[in-house]
């Protein structure tokens, strides 16, 4: 499963391992939503302001959220840089809203060049 969402000035996209429907879907296997959306203006989490976008991507089924986690192979998220970034420079980091903070426990960050990050986890 593979897809891309094209909001304001960088395409985010996102790959599902082939694994995913056994792994995150428990019993019969019905059909999956999956959202996907990318904030440009993020608020600050415990004093850190972001200055990339926010992306959540949410699985449902039949309405109802599924959680994710523990998946056995990883789910990749493409992140570009936007000019904000590339204004002040340096490297990107993957990590996800836990609360009130930010955290990186279980997602690895591939850098992609001057084009933007690879987050890598096996939780949503």
């Amino acid at each position: 499963l593979a897809t891309q969402d094209h909001l304001s000035e960088a395409a985010v996209s996102y790959s599902m391992p082939a694994t995913f429907l056994s792994d995150a879907v428990v019993g019969e296997v019905k059909p999956v939503d999956i959202f996907l959306g990318a904030f440009f203006s993020v608020p600050a989490f415990g004093g850190v302001t972001p200055i990339g976008p926010l992306v959540t991507l949410l699985v449902s089924q039949n309405g109802l959220n599924v959680p994710v986690t523990g998946l056995s192979e990883s789910i990749n998220i493409s992140i570009p840089f936007t000019v904000a970034h590339r204004a002040v420079g340096g490297k990107g980091k993957c990590v996800y809203v836990n609360g009130a903070a930010f955290s990186d426990a279980g997602v690895t960050t591939i850098q992609n060049g001057d084009a933007g990050v690879i987050c890598q986890t096996t939780h949503l």
